[in-house]
């Protein structure tokens, strides 16, 4: 106890290099817990993110997959498209109770000053892609017209409300409101929904490219040049039975050769991926801050040590042993 009284009174001498050095090690430490954590919640995320999808795959143009996952779930606005009149063949392929085309498109916005994502589905399978899904209002008919769903985020921005509009000049639409998205603290928030016909209108609107009808169901434009009537970025599909994914991905290469299946499991498998790397990359950050603070913890009692000499050959002269100088001073750096 008295090696610690010790300890405690040498450390109390130097209040202001003390604290300083305390600081840095609660910064380390606080880094590295806050890295940790965000890189655990992220995980988290992703897992909530794709429970949310009602979907056993995603069939998309051939690409990179993290822009197919940023597609599903953070409507990042792919430029690969298909031709919508590759449906019926989906379809067709036994074991699918559900093949449903999406689209997801940039959509300026004049007089707000941004862009708006615009998603577009066949509003007949929207319960069944999105199950989670809470709307007040109602989902916007089966035949083409200009309602739309909004999410949360985007109606308390612009103060919002069922039967409002929302006007586009720069495309000669004007959206009426007839549903709201409840909160889902998901990306779906900050989207505008509506039927797949609209959507495709307003990406052939915005693109400003000639349209030019597909020869191959199976070709991929990538919005260079010409643009599909029908374009869509991807069928969500959906089993009848999910065992039986091996024999109706088979079926589908098959018989559509160069499509790109996608599921979900592979898509949390790359974001895992993705956060693995991020997690070491934080980490070897948090490693190099820990390493600084602990080199300014040993040159504070470098100092403190070098300081004392005088001290320590008095207590030495008196019968201090080294080994109770080397408990004072770890006593010490423990402290």
């Amino acid at each position: 106890m008295e090696f610690l009284r010790l300890a405690a009174k040498y450390i109390s001498r130097q209040r202001v290099r003390t604290i300083l050095t305390m600081f840095a090690v609660a910064i380390s430490i606080a880094a590295l817990f806050s890295i940790l954590s965000y890189t655990k919640g992220f995980e988290k995320r992703i897992g909530r993110e794709l429970h949310r999808v009602g979907i056993d795959f995603m069939i998309v143009p051939v690409g990179c997959p993290y822009e197919v996952a940023s597609l599903i779930l953070s409507g990042v606005v792919t430029t690969k498209v298909y031709d919508e009149s590759i449906v019926p063949l989906i379809r067709k392929t036994e074991g699918i109770e559900l093949a449903s085309p999406m689209l997801a498109a940039r959509l300026p916005n004049p007089i707000k000053e941004r862009v708006d994502i615009v998603y577009g589905y066949e509003m007949d399978y929207i319960k069944k892609i999105k199950p989670e899904w809470k709307i007040n209002g109602k989902i916007p008919s089966g035949f083409v017209s200009d309602d739309v769903i909004v999410g949360s985020e985007l109606t308390e921005k612009d103060g919002l409300k069922i039967g409002d509009k929302m006007e586009y000049p720069n495309i000669g639409k004007t959206f009426t409101v007839v549903g709201i998205l409840e909160k889902t603290a998901s990306n779906d928030d900050a989207f505008i929904f509506t039927h797949l016909k609209v959507a495709q209108e307003v990406l052939i609107k915005t693109a400003k490219l000639p349209v030019q009808k597909s020869t191959d169901p199976l070709s991929c434009c990538n919005l260079i040049g010409y643009i599909f009537p029908e374009p869509i970025t991807g069928v969500a599909v959906k089993l009848k039975d999910p065992a039986l994914f091996e024999q109706v991905a088979d079926k589908l290469n098959k018989n559509l050769p160069g499509i790109q299946i996608v599921t979900i499991s592979q898509i949390m498998q790359r974001l895992a991926d993705l956060a693995a790397s991020a997690r070491v990359l934080s980490l070897a950050i948090v490693a190099i801050a820990l390493l600084i603070s602990a080199g300014g913890v040993m040159n504070s009692i470098l100092m403190a040590v070098f300081e004392r000499i005088p001290e320590i050959g008095i207590m030495r002269a008196i019968g201090a042993s080294k080994a109770d100088i080397f408990r004072i001073v770890i006593e010490e750096s423990i402290l």
